[in-house]
């Protein structure tokens, strides 16, 4: 059963509605842990400037894993599909 969840976002509570409470106290940590390294790394002018910046960086990663992921998957169908091939040759000897 999902609950309302409350979490410090820039400073700011955000409430999650999640029946899970620990991932989203992880997923709160994930997100201040992203803040504090571009705030460290690059100037940020305005709380809505590094939230840009959070978000930009977080897409990035995520589109990058994703793509990762999909060649991943590629290279094992193509590996499944050799496989297969390989043992239905094998079997018809």
């Amino acid at each position: 059963m999902k609950k309302v969840i409350e979490i410090m976002v820039f400073g700011q509570p955000i409430r999650i509605r999640h029946e899970d409470e620990e991932y989203v106290k992880e997923l709160e940590s994930f997100i201040s842990e992203k803040v504090e390294v571009i705030q460290r790394s690059q100037k940020a002018s305005s709380t809505v400037n590094l939230a840009a910046r959070a978000v930009i960086t977080l897409a990035d990663e995520y589109l990058s894993l994703s793509k990762e992921k999909e060649r991943i998957t590629r290279e094992i169908q193509d590996k499944t599909s050799s496989l297969i091939k390989f043992i239905d040759t094998k079997m018809l000897v």
